[in-house]
């Protein structure tokens, strides 16, 4: 059996958007995506889920780490902040597996007590490739013993990079990456909880965080 997999998604317009990269990676390593509106009560769809991805998008309203709009912060959706930051908070309660893309690595350490870099600037690479996405753009280095060297192998990886913020202070997780400018690329938790911050969507190298967390979440009871 195919477990059920969550994944969020914000509106655009009329229409709720999500990715297909992602729904489509799950699916291909044996995962049953769950799509999650973001108009949503998360409470009401906890009990239907094995496992949870929040996916990229736009930024965090910097309200949930106590910081003012940098003028660099780009754009917000609260309705879907509140939502992930839900969904977040319930899969963790409940120990149930969770992959954080990007946007949603972000949002996993804000939940965990952290705060976000508005917006990368001097003494940062490029973090926000002009490359296609399926192209990888920079090195990172894995933390040996980590949850994600054993996914993905002792590194170093080269990655695709998509975002104009990162981790600033870390919350209650552990490091499991970094790029070459000593930006934290990855997080990690108890059980299956982490975090990237490239798109593994788009990178077939980057398979296995999919196929652990489906793994995970077969194995996961409430």
């Amino acid at each position: 059996m195919r477990p059920i997999i969550g994944i969020s998604c914000g509106r655009a317009g009329e229409h709720y958007q999500a990715s297909a990269k992602v729904v489509e990676a799950l699916w291909e390593q044996g995962g049953l995506p769950f799509i999650i509106p973001a108009a949503a009560d998360p409470e009401e769809y906890m009990e239907y889920l094995q496992g949870l991805i929040i996916p990229g998008g736009g930024d965090l309203d910097p309200a949930y780490y106590d910081q003012d709009p940098h003028r660099g912060l780009g754009v917000v959706e609260p309705e879907r902040d509140r939502l992930e930051m839900g969904l977040i908070k319930g899969a963790i309660e409940r120990g149930m597996p969770i992959l954080g893309i990007c946007r949603g690595c972000q949002l996993l350490n804000v939940a965990a007590g952290g705060d976000l870099i508005q917006d990368l600037g001097d003494g940062y690479h490029q973090h926000r490739q002009q490359a296609p996405r399926a192209h990888p753009s920079h090195w990172i280095k894995i933390a040996s013993g980590s949850l994600l060297a054993k996914l993905l192998g002792p590194g170093p990886l080269r990655v695709n990079s998509c975002h104009h913020q990162g981790i600033g202070r870390l919350g209650s997780l552990t490091p499991a990456a970094w790029s070459n400018d000593g930006l934290i690329e990855a997080i990690e938790g108890e059980g299956f909880t982490l975090g990237v911050q490239w798109h593994p969507e788009w990178l077939p190298e980057s398979m296995g965080l999919f196929r652990g967390l489906i793994q995970a979440a077969k194995g996961w009871k409430a």
